[in-house]
């Protein structure tokens, strides 16, 4: 009986060792090959990479503008050729003419070796294997352009072939040693361990369960909404790394971990309670002036709860685009109803000019001329993007729904412009401060002006306010989200207190189209 499990362990053990030879022979072949690829790659990569970085430095532009050699330019050739290890940097005009190289006697010499093509006649970058002055080497070619986005030339960086060959032979040098320990340790290991791991794992090969761990993780990490997993005491035990931004942007944690989930972020309590381990919820968070859209889900093991998943995404930029796509419909909606109703409009004044009906005349303008009226058609004329007329036509339906006057004067008028970036969040800005207006108790008596001036976008407020609410405002006006927006549109904020009126004003940097200029 002994005999027979000797002779079947030997078998097994002559089996599993054949295989594991076959098999890291043809791997060794292959990742040798593969390992070849990639370190050229790389090295074509780090090539173009280096260029990029010193097609932008100021000395090299310089002096292709110049065309001329100096010693800042080979200083600066010489530290990058130390630096990153290369054999050669060279810089060269659209002639071809060389402004640096290692061998000095070069420099105003022809380019030799003939690839430089691609990144001198069409202006893109390349890398190849071609022969110079100083053997065969592996060369990239990047393009150098003028701040008018013209080239002017070309950088060459390289490494010699024997360089990448001794990197080579030390590369698989190294993983050899590492293939044979490796053999030998397999074999044995393997005999004695393959069946117990198997049984424990639920017979799921190791590389099954990499591949669904790494599935699972690069599912997780990559996804753009936040997700934040927690324990059934809504302690935080996992987040993806969009979650943890999310965290410490509402929390200023860098350790999200082990702490609850509301704690961390206010307003959060009603999402945390889930009766029934069955259902799902979606609701809307209002956080610091931005919008979520949070969707909770339990995490159910064996029919019991263990923790909850939410899935956090900013709804800022949706409803930003809505708002947008609604405020242009009512530009639109507002431009055809003007052009069907400015003839009819011409036919009644000209019909009661002819029959001298001055009064019903005067009546009749009188109505068209009507601030509700004649609003959109003040927004058409003198608001030249339709973002900000659109928005502000927008704007003023909602005031009327509180039963709040909105009017407001263009002046300068506003052109219209290629850059929306600004504008957008200007709207943001605006909608912020009058979802605040909205809010304060007696500011009937609101003034508003929207103008051009100084390249520049002027809004300016006033309306009457008593101290309670003037500290209120002021309040909201600190806010962070009010200082982000201020912050990444360049804008400028100033506000002050005379007698019962709260003066605000807001600068934005405002660049109109060629045609306006």
């Amino acid at each position: 009986m002994k005999l027979k499990q000797l002779n079947l362990w030997l078998r097994l053990t002559f089996l599993v060792f054949v295989a594991l030879m076959l098999t890291l022979s043809f791997s060794y072949f292959q990742i040798n090959k593969q390992l070849i690829h990639n370190s050229r790659e790389k090295q074509e990569q780090d090539l173009l990479k280096i260029g990029h970085l010193l097609s932008k430095n100021p000395i090299i532009v310089n002096s292709l503008e110049e065309q001329t050699s100096n010693a800042s330019l080979l200083e600066t050739t010489h530290h990058a050729e130390e630096a990153f290890n290369l054999d050669f940097v060279v810089v060269m005009t659209m002639d071809k003419i060389r402004l640096s190289h290692p061998d000095h006697e070069k420099i105003y010499k022809q380019f030799q070796g003939g690839d430089e093509k691609k990144a001198i006649k069409y202006g893109v970058e390349s890398v190849s294997t071609a022969s110079g002055t100083l053997g065969e080497s592996l060369r990239g070619f990047v393009p150098v352009f003028n701040n008018h986005k013209k080239e002017i030339g070309v950088i060459s960086i390289g490494l010699t072939t024997n360089k990448l060959s001794e990197h080579l032979n030390k590369m698989r040098k190294s993983f050899s040693i590492s293939l044979f320990i490796s053999l030998a340790v397999s074999i044995i290991a393997s005999i004695f361990t393959a069946y117990t791991i198997k049984k424990q794992m639920h017979d799921l090969e190791p590389n099954e369960i990499a591949v669904l761990l790494e599935e699972r993780n690069a599912m997780f990490e990559n996804v753009h909404d936040s997700i934040i997993v927690t324990d059934s005491n809504n302690k935080i035990t996992l987040a993806n790394n969009s979650g943890k931004l999310l965290l410490k942007k509402l929390a200023h944690t860098d350790s999200p971990y082990f702490h609850t989930i509301d704690s961390l972020i206010p307003n959060l309590q009603s999402h945390t309670q889930i009766p029934d381990y069955r259902s799902n919820s979606d609701e809307l968070l209002h956080q610091n002036g931005v919008d979520y859209l949070i969707s909770t889900a339990p995490i159910v093991v064996r029919k019991k709860n263990v923790g909850k998943i939410f899935i956090i995404r900013d709804m800022t930029e949706l409803i930003s685009l809505h708002d947008q796509l609604q405020n242009t419909t009512t530009y639109a909606t507002s431009l055809q109803a003007q052009s069907h109703d400015f003839l009819n409009k011409l036919h009644v004044i000209y019909g009661l000019t002819d029959l001298k009906a001055y009064d019903q005349l005067t009546k009749y303008l009188e109505k068209i001329l009507e601030p509700e009226q004649e609003f959109s058609s003040r927004m058409v004329y003198l608001v030249k993007n339709p973002l900000i007329a659109g928005f502000l036509i927008g704007e003023r339906s909602r005031f009327v729904e509180k039963q709040l006057p909105f009017m407001v004067e263009i002046y300068p008028d506003i052109p219209a412009t290629t850059i929306q970036d600004s504008v957008q969040i200007w709207i943001s800005m605006i909608k912020y401060i009058h979802s605040h207006i909205l809010k304060i108790n007696g500011s009937a008596d609101t003034q508003v002006r929207v103008g051009y001036l100084q390249y520049h976008l002027e809004t300016s407020y006033s309306f009457l306010i008593d101290g309670l609410e003037t500290e209120k405002l002021k309040k909201q006006l600190n806010s962070n989200y009010l200082k982000n927006a201020l912050l990444q549109s360049n804008s400028t904020i100033h506000y002050e207190k005379r007698s019962e009126w709260f003066i605000l004003n807001i600068k934005t940097p405002y660049e109109t189209t060629k045609e306006n200029k």
